[in-house]
């Protein structure tokens, strides 16, 4: 059986996907230790961004190998609700304010935890906050 140019394209592009996708972390640093591109490595680094780039990428090379007609077909037979809705939610809880004021209030729970602050803090990190963070996407924006 020999792959299509479209099929090693789509290859290329998952295998190009999955590394930036579990390499996000050199990006993080890269954004850390060269504050001119900051934005651009930070961008490259959210997981989030890892997903819209790369299907940006593979809808391009559909309307190169098979036309734009195909690519836009593909393209309207999609539902993106979801994808949107997560990639809106994300952006904005890591926004500095949310940041921030997560970050105050667990301080502030710690402080009424009545045992060491680092017991305290590692339990909330690891329970409290994730929950916000699925309640945040589990609840409908009124």
């Amino acid at each position: 059986m020999n792959a299509s140019s479209l099929q090693l394209f789509c290859l290329v592009v998952f295998v190009l996907a999955i590394a930036h996708t579990f390499s996000t972390g050199v990006f993080e640093r890269l954004a850390h230790a060269q504050p001119k591109h900051a934005g651009l490595w930070h961008f490259f680094g959210e997981v989030e961004a890892v997903f819209g780039l790369w299907a940006l990428v593979l809808v391009l090379g559909l309307g190169y190998f098979d036309g734009l007609k195909a690519a836009i077909e593909y393209v309207d037979t999609r539902n993106f609700t979801e994808p949107m809705f997560v990639f809106a939610i994300m952006v904005i809880a890591a926004s500095r304010p949310i940041l921030l004021g997560t970050q105050r209030s667990v301080q502030q729970l710690v402080k009424l935890i009545p045992v060491n602050s680092g017991l305290a803090l590692y339990f909330l990190t690891l329970s409290l906050v994730p929950l916000l963070g699925s309640a945040i996407t589990s609840f409908p924006v009124l």
